[in-house]
């Protein structure tokens, strides 16, 4: 199977309209990217892994998400640690701000007029970092769910439906279909080579690297430059772009998609009022 492509299965998501799996998706990044309270991300994050779950999607997907994040860990920390200070965080508990683990500094740090204080690890910024850890694999995990369960023709529908203009659509949808068949040709190239005696050895020379991959690459880049320009000849012989596509699906909202997003819209409401009120969910 390509590398991130569309499968088709007969799943509830596989079914479920492609319309209103984006607009789910949005209203709950955009919620958990407002209230970073963990007794909101946590239940959120796991609504969000229960609907990726439901796609059946392969395991090795999973491990993308999770890869970058702890690859993601120092780059986090460094920044967090700017964060330590107790009194940047008002609504937190008081156990939770009094918790102290080390610092870097010694003396209170400022950034022009904003009052920073001392640099380390406190309890309120790995709570932030717990919090936003599992936003961001909540978010990756569903949006990947929801690239498995869309096929590419129901995306390029949706931009005409929506009435994405005609180059728009040709930029958004020329390399999502080139990558998955540049993945398959690379993958087809090195069985290739590989069966004629080819062994990649890996090195920590990058010429010598490169050298080494010249027997995958050549073929790879030959081929690929004469599929760019048999791609270009056949959307100029259909037309493409000379003037407005006509959508193939009808993607309303029917009354099953709208008990849906109803209580969903009535959910954000609610919190934003309390949001913009008490400043709910906030840390």
């Amino acid at each position: 199977m390509p590398v991130f492509w569309y499968e088709d299965k007969d799943t509830f998501l596989h079914r479920m309209n492609p319309v209103l799996k984006v607009w789910v998706y949005l209203i709950l990044v955009y919620m958990g990217s407002v209230y970073t309270i963990l007794e909101f991300r946590i239940p959120l994050f796991i609504i969000m892994n229960i609907f990726a779950l439901s796609s059946r999607m392969p395991k090795w997907w999973w491990r993308f998400p999770y890869l970058m994040q702890v690859m993601a860990i120092p780059w986090d920390l460094t920044f967090g640690s700017f964060a330590a200070n107790p009194d940047l965080y008002q609504r937190l508990p008081m156990w939770i701000k009094e918790i102290e683990l080390f610092y870097l500094t010694a003396h209170d740090f400022t950034i022009g007029p904003f009052h920073i204080g001392r640099i380390g690890f406190t309890g309120p910024n790995l709570y932030l970092y717990l919090s936003g850890a599992l936003l961001r694999l909540g978010a990756w995990v569903m949006l990947l769910s929801m690239i498995y369960t869309i096929s590419p023709t129901q995306q390029l529908q949706m931009l005409a439906s929506a009435k994405a203009p005609a180059a728009f659509q040709f930029v958004f949808m020329l390399p999502w279909r080139y990558a998955s068949v540049m993945a398959q040709l690379t993958a087809r190239v090195y069985q290739a080579q590989t069966l004629r005696g080819y062994e990649r050895k890996k090195s920590r020379n990058p010429f010598v690297e490169a050298q080494r991959m010249l027997p995958l690459m050549y073929p790879v880049v030959r081929t690929s430059v004469g599929m760019i320009d048999e791609i270009a000849v056949a959307a100029e012989a259909r037309a493409f772009g000379t003037g407005p596509r006509a959508p193939l699906y009808d993607f309303k909202m029917g009354k099953k998609e709208w008990a849906v997003i109803i209580p969903l819209i009535i959910i954000l409401v609610v919190t934003q009022y309390f949001y913009w009120t008490v400043k709910w969910g906030t840390i």
